[in-house]
């Protein structure tokens, strides 16, 4: 853990990045119109950007994510800068990767999003010095659950008491690294499109409805072997998950997979 809070701190200094936007206001559309006169029976999808938060911190100056458990989301956007104080992060070691989802191996983020659910945008902040800077991309093992039921299929798996269990399948997304300001960290984008057309009940909850997502991301040894640090919950870096909002990065179509 020592080691894990040296890199941290080195790392997290007020060299971080110049950021990429937010997402955009929250706004509603219809995604399908019941062919009825009445608007109570269509189909509505609303943008709802959620950010990644660092409440669960282990360290006095709350930088250091614990990494026994998911990061969690809030809809509170980031006001401080990392030069202020703000932010935090966890160092992640490309080396090993889990094999399913919410490990200690992998980055995941769990929480929960409101409403009708047509496509997910992941926004990641990364400090690395990786080989991944010459190519300028890198390849993330992505796995995603909503309310249970993965987009991307599932496998079964045995966790550590030997209890077999469905774990969401993996697959590779490879996003392009969008460098800050100050060439310190890295934005990185991906979206899934079509979330409710492969899983229909992420359209029959409507609005007020709550769903529970859970993100795991693993950085690819092939290509990004080296230390890194994801960050976020600074104004430079307002790492987040966003439903049915402008479509960013990488393009994966969940009615292809799974």
């Amino acid at each position: 853990m020592f080691v894990r809070s040296t890199l941290l701190v080195l790392a997290i200094l007020p060299v971080a990045a110049a950021g990429v936007a937010a997402g955009a206001p929250q706004s509603c559309k219809t995604f399908s119109d019941a062919g009825t006169p009445s608007t109570a029976d269509d189909i509505i999808t609303c943008e709802l950007t959620s950010y990644l938060s660092c409440a669960d911190t282990l360290d006095p100056a709350g930088k250091l994510h614990d990494i026994t458990v998911p990061v969690n989301l809030q809809l509170a956007a980031p006001t401080t800068s990392f030069t202020a104080g703000g932010g935090c992060g966890v160092p992640e070691v490309p080396l090993f990767n889990g094999v399913y989802q919410n490990t200690p191996y992998d980055f995941d983020i769990a929480g929960y999003v409101e409403g009708n659910i047509d496509t997910l945008t992941v926004e990641l902040h990364d400090i690395h010095a990786t080989q991944a800077r010459q190519t300028g991309t890198m390849n993330l093992n992505v796995r995603i659950a909503i309310d249970g039921a993965s987009p991307f299929g599932s496998e079964k798996r045995k966790n550590v008491s030997g209890t077999e269990f469905d774990s969401p399948l993996a697959i590779v997304v490879p996003v392009t690294l969008v460098p800050s300001s100050t060439r310190a960290s890295d934005a990185m984008f991906f979206t899934v499109t079509n979330l409710g057309l492969d899983l229909p009940q992420l359209l029959q909850a409507g609005k007020g409805a709550h769903h529970a997502v859970a993100v795991t991301i693993g950085f690819d040894a092939l290509n990004a072997t080296g230390g890194q640090v994801p960050v976020w919950g600074a104004t430079e870096v307002p790492a987040s998950i966003t439903i049915n909002g402008a479509i960013k990065g990488k393009v994966i179509d969940a009615r292809t997979i799974g």
